[in-house]
């Protein structure tokens, strides 16, 4: 990297090395730069094996709403085992949005069972939650039950024991401007 600048002694530093890395000397270090010359540096940078996996899992089975899961009820049921690795499972029933044939509205990624389907992303928090540090965001693609692939958002809060009806989920598919979020009536979200 080169930077112009004016005469002087700067800190420079090496970020963004991996944690299965070491920078040789020291980090920060101070770099003088003369009047019409250039102050070089040099990192020497070593690295063991490769980065260790992410951590991090978050699952839950439960119900947002109090009404039975019954087509056409508020209620909306959830079945989850997600982790910071990308690998996992979702299904989403909301029973009040009814599909032609009477077929409640499911949402599923299981990229095992479906290719088609993936975790994107991870996140071991969340500010929907008023403990960000309880919650958890996972983006995803997933299969609704009328067959196509949607994008979705999940931000969930584990905020409490099982049917304590603390804690919190959510679900967002923004092509389709449909969101549904509550607490958990029953049922648990626990995150590790």
């Amino acid at each position: 990297m080169t930077a112009t600048v004016t005469a002087g002694d700067y800190q420079v530093s090496l970020s963004g090395v991996p944690s299965n890395c070491t920078v040789s000397g020291s980090n920060p270090r101070t770099v003088t730069v003369p009047a019409g010359g250039t102050g070089p540096t040099t990192f020497s940078v070593s690295c063991t094996g490769t980065q260790p996996p992410p951590t991090g899992r978050v699952t839950g089975r439960g119900q947002v709403g109090t009404a039975a899961p019954q087509v056409g009820n508020d209620a909306v049921t959830f079945d989850f085992d997600l982790r910071a690795d990308l690998t996992g499972r979702f299904t989403g029933t909301d029973y009040a949005d009814v599909h032609p044939g009477g077929v409640p509205a499911t949402l599923t990624t299981d990229p095992v069972a479906d290719p088609a389907t993936s975790i994107i992303a991870f996140r071991p928090s969340s500010s929907v939650c008023s403990d960000p540090s309880r919650g958890v965001e996972v983006d995803a693609t997933g299969r609704e039950d009328t067959g196509g692939i949607v994008a979705y958002t999940l931000a969930v809060c584990d905020n409490g024991p099982a049917d304590s009806g603390m804690d919190f989920f959510s679900v967002f598919i923004p092509a389709e401007g449909f969101r549904r979020s509550g607490q958990v009536a029953s049922g648990d979200i626990v995150k590790s």
